[in-house]
């Protein structure tokens, strides 16, 4: 187009407004810098194909496009750019699909703000690199739709997280070695559980989070030895995992732990003596269905500042007796150590504590005759009691029964769940308590039920499978709030009680 070509004429066309170039009659690789002279225009329309532009360009960096009217669909052949770092087309009526993309990297540019919500339409997206930017604000939940997302990319250069939660997903294989050195001074919350996580980097595992709080890796596919928390760790959760071998010694330096839930492993050897020394800040200590074998370690000092809330040390191996410095744990809630070796006689001396709510002691050796209690109260806040499979004998505890007032009313419209709450502090700026729910396996109608949770409303008695004998007491009639009521296997005689007929929750 001679007009355009010729500086002499574009300049007698200082105070042109509009200047129309479209595609059929203007050579796009032949712009003037005399066109920068056009001062009075207003609207400029360089409406180009951009195919027929760029599409050889396969070695661009930067490509940049902002506020230019091209009007076509995203192409294709924007995929073959390998070199391509940055691209901004902003504002340029551009539509169309961009559900096949695969891999976007803005990576290093100035973007700002939150992160889009509308990038849940990328459902193919593998990798999206968003590091070096100014991006602030949350990670949209609807980025949880991109099923096929690696967030490698975004995450291994971030340095100021202070919580990092990926439960629930999808995400397999190692922790990959990147990990490590993300948000080393910040992280507090690390929580990846409930994925299908096989291994750590490297054996053992160091954890290098000098702030850290709460691990979550529960519900993964982990293997080999514990991974070693730094001292000032609250919160160690790996239940449900492979892990393998014994407790390394420098869990007895843990003097901040708050909750301590190995269940559901292969670790194996004997519980740490040194564990009498966590009780001051442990709450939670879960050691369920291992391989752990030889005596339960004494506990809770005798000083008023033990807060151990539950101990479960069920389906293991472990033998001897209760340790009787449980009886000083004055907030505990639930002792659960059923499936083991233990031998003792009932632990009547646990009777004297306020708060105790549950109780179970199935599938042990636990022996001999339950007696009365000593004082007129005992275990007045008990609703779960299980002494099932053990060798129990004379009469059933009926003076027992007086006590237990807390299975004779209950608030039947209250639906919390019988759990500990945490206040630790990497959830108290976000006004939010960790909980963990209390669990037990229990026989009902002959078949063992694991329940993960236990609602507050629920009274439980199983004296099964023992040595009980003579008549059934009336008292068991002033329970009335319970739903579960198991005597069999043993030697009882006599007439059901009528007073078994008041018993209407009973399932």
């Amino acid at each position: 187009m001679a007009l355009i070509n010729s500086n002499n004429t574009l300049f007698s066309l200082i105070h042109l407004q509009t200047l129309n170039l479209d595609d059929n009659d203007f050579n796009y690789s032949h712009i003037p810098p005399a066109i920068k002279q056009l001062s009075g225009l207003t609207y400029l329309n360089l409406t180009i194909h951009l195919r027929s532009l760029v599409r050889n360009l396969t070695s661009l960096e930067i490509f940049r496009l902002s506020h230019v009217d091209i009007s076509s669909t995203i192409p294709d052949f924007l995929a073959n750019f390998s070199s391509l770092t940055s691209l901004l087309l902003e504002d340029c009526e551009l539509y169309g699909e961009l559900s096949r993309l695969t891999f976007l990297n803005l990576a290093m540019n100035n973007f700002s703000g939150n992160i889009a919500s509308s990038l849940h339409n990328l459902t193919q997206l593998i990798v999206l690199c968003l590091h070096s930017n100014h991006i602030t604000g949350p990670i949209p939940p609807s980025l949880g739709n991109l099923t096929k997302l690696e967030l490698s990319g975004f995450l291994r250069h971030q340095n100021e997280l202070e919580w990092f939660e990926l439960c629930g997903n999808k995400i397999y294989g190692q922790i990959p070695k990147w990990m490590w050195n993300t948000s080393v001074d910040t992280l507090e919350d690390l929580n990846i559980g409930d994925n299908f996580i096989t291994v750590f980097h490297q054996q053992p595992a160091v954890l290098p989070w000098v702030n850290l709080d709460v691990l979550e890796l529960s519900l993964n596919m982990l293997q080999g030895p514990l991974p070693i928390p730094l001292p000032s760790i609250k919160a160690y959760i790996i239940s449900g995992n492979m892990m393998t071998g014994k407790i390394p010694h420098v869990f007895c330096n843990l003097s901040s732990l708050y909750i301590l839930d190995l269940s559901d492993n292969n670790i194996d050897g004997m519980i740490p003596q040194c564990f009498r020394n966590l009780s001051s800040s442990l709450a939670v200590l879960s050691l369920r269905n291992n391989s752990f074998h030889g005596v339960i370690p004494q506990t809770c000092s005798g000083n008023a500042s033990n807060n151990l809330m539950l101990v479960d040390l069920s389906y293991n191996q472990l033998q001897g007796q209760l340790p009787r410095s449980l009886s000083n744990c004055m907030m505990l809630e639930g002792i659960v150590v059923s499936n083991n070796r233990l031998n003792d006689v009932f632990p009547s001396w646990l009777g004297s504590l306020p708060k105790l709510k549950l109780l179970t002691l199935r599938k042990n050796e636990f022996y001999g005759a339950i007696g009365k209690p000593e004082k007129d109260l005992e275990f007045p806040k008990l609703q779960v009691i299980d002494l099932s499979c053990n060798n129990f004998s004379g009469e059933l505890p009926s003076q027992y029964i007086i006590s237990w007032n807390s299975m004779k009313v209950i608030n039947s419209s209250d639906f919390t769940y019988m759990s500990a709450e945490l206040g630790i502090p990497a959830f108290e700026y976000m006004g939010k308590t960790l909980l963990h729910r209390y669990s037990i396996t229990i026989t009902s109608k002959g078949v063992e039920i694991y329940d993960k949770a236990i609602q507050d409303i629920y009274a439980f008695v199983d004296l099964s499978s023992n040595k009980f004998e003579r008549k059934l007491p009336q008292l068991f009639g002033n329970l009335k709030a319970l739903r579960s009521l198991n005597l069999s296997n043993n030697m009882v005689s006599g007439r059901i009680p009528s007073s078994l007929g008041d018993l209407t929750m009973l399932e």
